[in-house]
C-alpha cells in the first residue's frame, strides 16, 4: 500500500508593513547594514506596543522595553554589549521617571531618582558588601545637598556641600580613625579662605590660604609636602562614580511611524 504525504505549507506573518497612512501596523524587524536585528517588535497605528526589543550590531540584546497600553510608560531593561543587565527603570516617554537602579551582574551598584527626566532626590552606590559607598542629593538634575562617602567598613570618608550643582560650603576628609585629613571651603565652585591639612595623629600639618580658587601661600609647603599636595590635587575624586549607563534614552526608543 502507498501511503501519500500532504506537506502543509502555513503563511508566515507579514512583517513591515503599513497601512494606507504611511503608520507601521503590526509586526516590524528592523536590520543593521550588518544584516543584525537593529530592533523588534509590534506596532499599531504607528506607536509600538508590547515588548520591543534592541540589539547591538553585534546581535546582543541592547534594551528590552515594554510599552504600557493606553499610556507614555515604559518599563526598560537596558544591557551592555556582553549581554549583562545593567539598568531597569521606566521612562514617560522619553524622559527617565521614578527609581532607576543599575547593575554589575546581579549586583546592585546603584539607584538613582527622577522626575520628569531630571536628576531628584538622593542617590545611593553601594560596595559589594551591601553598605554605602556614596550618597548624593540632587535637586531639578543638578546636585544640590550634602555628598558623602565612605570607606569600606562604614565609616565617614568624605563629605561636601553642592549648590545647584557647584561646590560651595563645607568640604571635610577623614582619616579611617574618624579625625579629621583635610577641612576647608569652597564658594561658587573655588576654594576659598583657609584649608588645613592635618597629620593622623590629630596635629596641623599646614594651611594653605585661598582667595577665590588661588593659592595664595605655596610657599609653606616643603618638597614633600607639595609632591603630596600635587598627588591629591590629582586624585581630588575621592571615589570616582559607576560607569555611567545611558542617560539620553532616545537611542532605545522605538522608531515610530
Amino acid at each position: 500500500m502507498l501511503i501519500g504525504f500532504m506537506s502543509f505549507g502555513f503563511a508566515q506573518e507579514p512583517v513591515n508593513q503599513t497601512d494606507s497612512n504611511g503608520l507601521k501596523q503590526g509586526h516590524w524587524i528592523g536590520h543593521y547594514p550588518n544584516g543584525n536585528i537593529q530592533y523588534e517588535g509590534t506596532f499599531v497605528d504607528g506607536e509600538p506596543v508590547g515588548e520591543m526589543k534592541r540589539y547591538y550590531p553585534n546581535g546582543q540584546l541592547q534594551a528590552r522595553m515594554h510599552y504600557v497600553p493606553g499610556s507614555d510608560s515604559i518599563i526598560a531593561e537596558i544591557y551592555n554589549k556582553e549581554g549583562k543587565r545593567t539598568a531597569k527603570g521606566v521612562f514617560l516617554g522619553k524622559k527617565k521617571s521614578g527609581t532607576w537602579t543599575y547593575f554589575d551582574g546581579d549586583r546592585i551598584v546603584s539607584c538613582e531618582h527622577y522626575l520628569d527626566g531630571l536628576h531628584m532626590g538622593t542617590d545611593t552606590i553601594w560596595f559589594k558588601s551591601g553598605k554605602p559607598a556614596r550618597t548624593s542629593e540632587w535637586e531639578a538634575g543638578k546636585m544640590n545637598g550634602v555628598v558623602r562617602e565612605y570607606y569600606p567598613d562604614g565609616k565617614l570618608k568624605f563629605e561636601m556641600v553642592y549648590v545647584n550643582g557647584k561646590r560651595d560650603g563645607l568640604t571635610v576628609a577623614y582619616f579611617e580613625n574618624g579625625d579629621p585629613e583635610i577641612e576647608g571651603n569652597y564658594v561658587n565652585n573655588l576654594r576659598n579662605g583657609d584649608w588645613k591639612f592635618y597629620n593622623q595623629d590629630g596635629t596641623l600639618k599646614y594651611t594653605l590660604k585661598y582667595d577665590k580658587g588661588v593659592l595664595l601661600n605655596s610657599d609653606v609647603l616643603n618638597k614633600a609636602q607639595q609632591k603630596e599636595f600635587n598627588e591629591m590635587e590629582k586624585n581630588r575624586e575621592v571615589l570616582k562614580d559607576p560607569e555611567k549607563y545611558r542617560n539620553d534614552p532616545s537611542g532605545y526608543m522605538a522608531p515610530r511611524r
